[in-house]
C-alpha cells in the first residue's frame, strides 16, 4: 500500500482528527478577530490621550505601524463582532466589507433622496441591492441564506413604490 493512501478502518481516528484541528482553526479566528478588536479600542482611547505630535511616537513605542493602527481602530469602531471578523476571514476582509458597506448605504441614500424629490430613485435602490449582494457573498456559503436578494430590479421597483407611499401618499408617474 503506498504511503498517500490510508488504512479504511483509520478514517474514523483521521476524520476526528481534522474535526480537532478545524475546531481549534475557528477558534484561533475568533480569538485573533477578539484580540483585534480590543486592540484597536485601546489605540482609540490612546490617541485620545495623546495630545499633539505624541501619536506617532506612541505607535512607534507599541510597535504598531499608523495604517495598521487606523485598520484596527477602523475594526473597533464599526460595531462589528468578533465572530463576525472571524466569519468574513479576518481583518482584511472586514475592511474590505466595511467599505462595501458604506457603499450600499451611500446608494440607498441617494436612492431615498431622489424619491423625496419626487423621483423614483430606482436606479440607487438597484445599485444598494446589488451592492448587498456582494456583502453576502463575502461570508461563508453556510450563512448566505436568506442574506441575498433574488431579483434586484423588481425588489427595487417593489421598494420604491413602498417608499413613495410613505414620503407621498400620491402616486408616482408611471415608469417609462
Amino acid at each position: 500500500m503506498s504511503a498517500d493512501r490510508m488504512e479504511s478502518n483509520s478514517l474514523p481516528i483521521v476524520a476526528d482528527r481534522i474535526r480537532e484541528l478545524v475546531a481549534e482553526s475557528e477558534a484561533a479566528a475568533l480569538s485573533s478577530a477578539d484580540k483585534a478588536l480590543q486592540a484597536g479600542r485601546l489605540l482609540a482611547e490612546a490617541k485620545a490621550q495623546c495630545r499633539h505630535g505624541e501619536w506617532l511616537p506612541f505607535l512607534a513605542s507599541a510597535g504598531i505601524r499608523e495604517r495598521r493602527a487606523r485598520q484596527y481602530m477602523q475594526i473597533a469602531t464599526s460595531g462589528l463582532k468578533s465572530a463576525t471578523v472571524a466569519d468574513l476571514g479576518g481583518i482584511r476582509a472586514a475592511l474590505e466589507f466595511l467599505a462595501l458597506r458604506a457603499k450600499a448605504e451611500e446608494a440607498l441614500v441617494e436612492a431615498l433622496e431622489a424619491m423625496a424629490a419626487g423621483r423614483r430613485g430606482l436606479e440607487g435602490l438597484r445599485k444598494a441591492l446589488e451592492v448587498s449582494d456582494a456583502l453576502a457573498d463575502m461570508f461563508p456559503e453556510r450563512m448566505r441564506e436568506g442574506m441575498r436578494r433574488s431579483n434586484a430590479d423588481k425588489d427595487a421597483e417593489r421598494t420604491a413604490l413602498r417608499v413613495a407611499d410613505i414620503l407621498d401618499p400620491a402616486p408616482l408617474p408611471a415608469r417609462q
